[in-house]
C-alpha cells in the first residue's frame, strides 16, 4: 500500500488472488454503497435516532475492516459503543465528522487508482 492511500487492497487481494476484475468489483461496491452508509449515519445522527446509527455504523464497519481504513478502524468501533453505552455523546460529531472526511477521501483516491469517473 502506497503512504499516502488510506485504503489497503491486501486483504481483498489474498482473497480473490489477484483478479482484477473482481478487484474492480468490490471497489465499485465500496464506492457505491459507502455513500449511501454515510448519509444514514449523518441522518440518523442528526435525528438522534440512535438504534439507526447503531445498525449503519455496524454495517459500515466491515467496509472499512476490509479495506483496512486503519485510520477509522477504532473510530467506527468507538462511535458504535457510545451509542450502544449511551455515554459520551458529545464526542460523535468529531468522529462522525472523521468519518464522512476520510471515506470522502479514500473513496476519491479509489476512484483516481481505478480510473472511474463519477
Amino acid at each position: 500500500m502506497n503512504a499516502d492511500k488510506l485504503y489497503d487492497l491486501s486483504d481483498i487481494t489474498e482473497f480473490i488472488e489477484d483478479d482484477d476484475e473482481q478487484i474492480g468489483y468490490f471497489v465499485s461496491i465500496f464506492i457505491d454503497d459507502v455513500p449511501v452508509m454515510l448519509s444514514n449515519i449523518n441522518q440518523a445522527f442528526k435525528s438522534s435516532e440512535y438504534e439507526q446509527l447503531k445498525f449503519h455504523a455496524h454495517k459500515l464497519k466491515s467496509s472499512i475492516d476490509l479495506f483496512k481504513i486503519k485510520d477509522l478502524q477504532t473510530d467506527i468501533r468507538t462511535i458504535e459503543n457510545l451509542v450502544n453505552e449511551k455515554s459520551n455523546p458529545e464526542k460523535l460529531p468529531v468522529l462522525i465528522d472523521k468519518l464522512n472526511s476520510s471515506l470522502n477521501l479514500a473513496i476519491q483516491q479509489l476512484k483516481q487508482d481505478f480510473n472511474i469517473n463519477g
